[in-house]
């Protein structure tokens, strides 16, 4: 009748390589996904003040990690791409 509401545990994310396809994560997965993303809002908050040659170790300690998961840090893959140029 209505329109019903689909609660998923794992989040789903597109697979690029077969859109017909999505990834599922597992829970320990998820849980490295919200630790990362605490750090890197951390990083974000933190590197206008952060001298540089430690906003730089940062960005590149970081940056790898995140690296595992494009699908989840695209804009966060490309910010710290720069703050690694930088």
């Amino acid at each position: 009748m209505g329109n019903s509401l689909e609660i998923r545990t794992k989040p789903r994310i597109s697979n690029k390589s077969n859109p017909n396809k999505s990834r599922v994560y597992t829970n320990e997965e998820v849980e490295e996904i919200k630790e990362l993303y605490k750090e890197y809002l951390q990083f974000r908050n933190a590197k206008e003040t952060l001298p540089f040659e430690i906003g730089y170790n940062a960005a590149s300690t970081l940056l790898p990690r995140i690296r595992e998961y494009p699908d989840v840090f695209k804009s966060e893959i490309e910010e710290l791409s720069d703050s690694c140029e930088e």
